[in-house]
């Protein structure tokens, strides 16, 4: 299993439950031949005009992108559609509450933005859909991203 975390990610063995870590830091070339052998061939490209300068990226079709400047792992994000199946090790991923997002994480900052509704919990950000209980992460981010704001 795949786990997202404001460090970077985590790749959890399903039989011993042990973690290895991939942090942000760690090679470009590494990370993705790492993902790659698990989850198969990633789409990649450059984005000139990122706020953070100019970023390579690897994306999946779940929803999944890594960022990259100057060939080292420097971001992740998450869309809807990886909604059920990527997570932190908490269970909080795109689809999950807020009110699952505030008992994961306690004291989770949510400010309204140009974005909508956006929050900051566990080193990592996102957005919800909404500002209530029920509302539901679309959205989530850590690391340098390319958020406009």
């Amino acid at each position: 299993m795949l786990a997202v975390d404001g460090e970077g990610m985590r790749f959890f063995n399903p039989v011993t439950t042990a973690a290895t870590p991939i942090p942000f830091g760690r090679p470009q070339s590494e990370v993705i031949a790492t993902l790659e052998r698990v989850r198969g061939p990633a789409g990649t490209g450059t984005n000139e005009s990122c706020g953070a300068g100019p970023v390579q990226y690897a994306n999946w079709a779940d929803g999944l992108s890594l960022v990259f400047q100057r060939d080292r792992f420097v971001g992740w994000g998450l869309d809807g559609r990886a909604a059920g199946a990527i997570s932190t090790a908490g269970s909080i991923g795109p689809g999950s509450t807020r009110e699952a997002l505030d008992g994961t994480y306690g004291n989770v900052e949510v400010r309204k933005t140009t974005l909508g509704d956006e929050f900051s919990a566990g080193g990592f950000f996102g957005l919800l859909d909404g500002p209530n209980a029920t509302s539901r992460i679309t959205d989530m981010w850590a690391g340098v991203n390319c958020v406009a704001r």
